[in-house]
């Protein structure tokens, strides 16, 4: 399962990379049953938002997105 996972993750890594132009540090996507775990730090609240927004636009509207992005100047 994790292996055909890890080019998924990898797609939508790059998807918010690209919405927030790289403005997520150490970015991480995390599949867990029934949810999807975004890790990372941003400089704003504004780039958190970004970052979910992108991630929730892409998934099935059944998965829940747990927006676990710091954010730290």
């Amino acid at each position: 399962m994790v292996s055909a996972t890890l080019p998924i993750a990898e797609e939508l890594e790059e998807q918010v990379n690209l919405r927030t132009n790289r403005g997520v540090r150490n970015l991480s996507i995390e599949f867990r049953p029934g949810r999807v775990v975004l890790r990372g730090q941003a400089g704003s609240y504004y780039v958190k938002q970004l970052a979910q927004h992108e991630l929730i636009g892409s998934l099935p509207s059944d998965v829940r997105v747990e927006n676990s992005i710091v954010v730290a100047r």
